[in-house]
């Protein structure tokens, strides 16, 4: 039988100091209901992010409205996981897929250049015609797989690429 989630505590940002470098736009997304409920209860804004945690992020702030493109189902992703709802609406939209063997990986830790190629792709962004010459102008482009260049080029050339505290470097395994 399904069970219904337990319910998360509701979201507190007190864990977000006023002289935190995102502060600013971590109030305005917090007082636009954009962020969603964590099991923490709060942001921790520097702790890494999840696949689930990145799920419930763009289920909350992007996703919600978007109509579904496809349905996969996950055997790591229980009815009662606390993100259950958030993957399959990410996933629906075609935000983010699974692994092989029918796997989404909710508990994985997700690198600074995967949020970028989901965010590319899921609003379907078209690269520049110079990829290469768009992530050059970025340090530490050299642990970028191959493979995700033109979408993370795509997320940069429309201004998705913030990095803290060096603009300048890309930092795509962080």
């Amino acid at each position: 039988t399904d069970t219904e989630p337990a319910p998360l505590p509701e979201l507190s940002i007190s864990d977000v100091s006023e002289d935190y470098w995102a502060y600013p736009y971590i109030v305005n997304l917090f007082e636009a209901d954009l962020l969603p409920n964590f099991p923490s209860g709060t942001l921790q804004p520097d702790k890494q992010l999840t696949r689930a945690e990145l799920a419930a992020l763009l289920n909350k702030s992007i996703v919600a409205d978007v109509p579904p493109k496809r349905s996969l189902t996950f055997s790591d992703v229980p009815s009662d996981h606390w993100a259950a709802n958030d993957i399959k609406q990410v996933v629906e939209a075609g935000y983010m897929t699974g692994f092989p063997g029918g796997l989404f990986q909710p508990n994985e830790i997700v690198p600074r250049y995967q949020v970028y190629v989901t965010m590319a792709t899921g609003l379907e962004l078209s690269p520049p015609a110079d990829v290469d010459g768009t992530i050059a102008q970025y340090q530490g482009t050299e642990a970028l797989p191959a493979w995700a260049k033109s979408q993370v080029s795509a997320a940069a050339s429309q201004g998705m690429v913030v990095n803290h505290p060096d603009p300048q470097r890309l930092a795509p395994q962080a």
